[in-house]
């Protein structure tokens, strides 16, 4: 934790626009690390709500509403990947085949070793008479899983490893990656958001007609209309805090305060149901906060290692659950003849999601990114 906030002072901050340099951002925004984890636990617990009717006595839209931890993922990609990318962009360094391969080490080791996971377990299942075979082992959708287009409209419904749609989305948006640099280009960041906006309110709007579904209903059925103006919102965000910051137009203090209000907000928000589009405008305003907290080096409570480890981990949080839900029903049938999970199991089931995901993460996760980005620069200085 830091003992002071390291900003340069406001006169500061205008001789060096004056001079037109920009303040540089520290290489890890911790913050917007340790928000992976509170979106990957809020999914988590949405998945495994259905598993313990007891929560139904609290009536909330808390939990209900735990689907959108999806779509924070995805405005927190788009301003991600605008930080670790822009700079490059803006010298020439930026090489959209290494983008991609960087990006493909990133996702797709893991998804293939769940897809391989769920096989074992529905063969074993099978052969327990655990699990019945059915549309989550369809072989009909295996290669539009391991193609990674099975959020494209490929499919007619959910099969393997579920929430992988959220990572064909995802595919998608960095495929499309180019178009967005090319837009950052064309407006500046507050014109920027402001179209980001109009964009999602458009595709919201056409998303019922276009198929009777909400766009944050959205997953196999062309998930890819969710992700694309929640990226590019995510894209102008972090522009619009990066510009806020190196002006120095808040104070640490503020932004101390903020935080935990924009917190609350949504808390409330999301406990009295309200319409999704209200509820993404409240967490894209945290996660504008949290990234002026992580340019300007604000100490808070998000930057602590614990919380930080647990973002860090958190795609391999959001990618195993699934399986230690389907098995954990398939095994609460057998124990309690019920798919109602007493709470004790249920709990001991969450919990037991996380040492897996930092297993998942250390064995697979790591190492797998490590020797594809060593082949690809072994690759490279042989050229």
């Amino acid at each position: 934790m830091h003992s002071k906030v390291s900003l340069p002072n406001l006169n500061e901050r205008r001789r060096l626009m004056q001079l037109g340099k920009t303040i540089a951002a520290p290489l890890d925004l911790k913050e917007l690390t340790s928000i992976r984890f509170f979106a990957a636990l809020y999914v988590v617990l949405f998945h495994a709500y259905d598993s313990l009717p007891s929560l139904y006595a609290w009536d909330s839209g808390l939990i209900r509403n735990g689907y959108l931890g999806v779509d924070l993922f995805f405005i927190l990609s788009g301003m991600v990947l605008t930080h670790v990318n822009i700079e490059r962009v803006r010298a020439g360094t930026f090489r959209y085949n290494e983008f991609m391969l960087h990006r493909i080490a990133r996702i797709y080791p893991l998804h293939v070793t769940m897809f391989v996971a769920f096989l074992v377990l529905y063969t074993i299942a099978g052969w327990a008479g655990l699990l019945k075979e059915g549309l989550a082992q369809n072989w009909g959708y295996a290669a539009q899983h391991l193609l990674l287009i099975h959020a494209w409209g490929t499919t007619q419904g959910h099969a393997w490893n579920g929430p992988s749609w959220s990572i064909s989305a995802e595919f998608f948006a960095y495929l499309s990656f180019p178009i967005y640099l090319l837009l950052l280009r064309l407006w500046r960041p507050a014109p920027g958001l402001l179209v980001a906006a109009i964009v999602f309110a458009l595709i919201w709007m056409a998303s019922p007609i276009l198929q009777d579904t909400r766009l944050t209903q959205r997953s196999y059925d062309f998930g890819i209309l969710r992700i694309v103006p929640e990226f590019l919102l995510g894209v102008f965000l972090y522009q619009v805090a990066r510009q806020v910051h190196t002006a120095g137009q808040i104070s640490a203090g503020l932004l101390q305060v903020a935080m935990p209000l924009a917190i609350a907000a949504y808390l409330v928000a999301a406990h009295l149901d309200m319409h999704d589009p209200v509820l993404i405008f409240f967490m894209a305003l945290l996660l504008f906060i949290l990234a002026l907290c992580s340019l300007g080096e604000v100490p808070n409570l998000m930057k602590h290692p614990g919380l930080v480890y647990l973002g860090e981990i958190s795609y391999s949080t959001y990618m195993v659950h699934y399986i230690f839900l389907v098995a954990g029903g398939g095994l609460a049938l057998k124990l309690f003849g019920s798919p109602a999970f007493p709470l004790w199991y249920w709990l001991a089931l969450i919990l037991a999601i996380y040492p897996a995901s930092a297993l998942s993460y250390h064995i697979v996760e790591l190492p797998s990114r490590r020797a594809i980005r060593a082949w690809h620069s072994a690759k490279k200085s042989k050229a």
